[in-house]
């Protein structure tokens, strides 16, 4: 169930103009610290790429609202 809700928050941040690489899941044993790192740090590599977000460039055509109301009416 939560990989179909990440999956629609990565479309649904698309739709209204963010990267859905701004958003990850991974799942990490608390006995996995090395790989949490290592998840964390390539999270964090791909998100400087993309650079810094700012609402006033991320500007949506609809409002939320009527955005949201498209993305589950059907």
């Amino acid at each position: 169930m939560t990989q179909k809700r990440i999956a629609f928050l990565k479309e649904f941040l698309e739709f209204i103009g963010i990267h859905p690489d701004r958003l990850h899941l991974q799942w990490v044993s608390s006995a996995e610290a090395p790989q949490f790192a290592q998840a964390a740090t390539a999270f964090i590599a791909r998100v400087r790429e993309l650079g810094p977000f700012s609402l006033e460039l991320q500007r949506m055509e609809t409002p939320p609202g009527r955005a949201w109301g498209e993305m589950t009416d059907g």
